[in-house]
């Protein structure tokens, strides 16, 4: 297995630490960070939510499951969100400072961060599958 024991606590953990974060931001648990930055702390969550599930995924599946035509996918699915978030943590940061530099930032972090999650899109044939 490529992955051990270790690799399923820390994706525990990052699981557990995304969830804290989402019921925060929700407001589920007043803190007082939450009043204010209630978008970054569920987006942030959901990061950590997504790249802890994705940890898990990895670390139990076994080598069948690696040959599985649904695994890139899921993979994918999963990773998606960590990507994306990244340019709306920029983006709300710009917005909260009023800085424009920083919007344009973020948005150009999204734009490249889809622009990545389309080229690696699973369900895209390679040049060498033409028939």
């Amino acid at each position: 297995m490529k992955y051990g024991l270790q690799d399923i606590i820390l994706a525990i953990l990052f699981a557990v630490i995304g969830t804290a974060l989402v019921v925060s931001g929700l407001g589920y648990v007043k803190t007082s960070l939450s009043l204010e930055n209630q978008p970054l702390m569920v987006t942030c969550g959901l990061m950590f939510f997504f790249a802890g599930a994705l940890v898990f995924y990895r670390s139990i599946s076994g080598l069948a499951a690696r040959r599985l035509p649904t695994k890139p996918w899921f993979e994918y699915f999963l990773f998606l969100p960590v990507m994306l978030g990244f340019g709306f943590i920029f983006f709300w940061a710009g917005i909260v400072s009023g800085s424009l530099f920083i919007i344009f930032l973020g948005l150009v972090t999204t734009a490249v961060m889809i622009w990545i999650g389309v080229s690696r899109w699973p369900g895209k044939r390679n040049h060498n599958d033409r028939a």
